[in-house]
């Protein structure tokens, strides 16, 4: 899984599950889940979005500073030569 494939994934989910658009989650669900992604969805999710500027935003500091490291795990495939 490349990082990009982690934010794409990441991104359609939550767009998919914040405006009830079920063909951002079927695109998401397309990305070939490992646990990156698996976590990914469940740390950036559209409450924790909301949560940015609320009084409860440590915990959505947290989820974001914990996603930032799974990010860090995603690694480029390497290039067939």
């Amino acid at each position: 899984m490349t990082g990009i494939e982690l934010e794409l994934a990441t991104v359609l989910n939550v767009t998919g599950r914040l405006f009830d658009e079920p063909r951002a989650i079927a695109l998401a669900n397309r990305i070939e889940p490992d646990l990156s992604i698996r976590l990914a969805k469940w740390l950036i999710t559209g409450n924790m979005l909301i949560r940015v500027n609320s009084r409860n935003k440590m915990r959505s500091r947290l989820s974001r500073d914990a996603f930032r490291w799974v990010q860090r795990l995603a690694r480029p495939r390497p290039n067939p030569a």
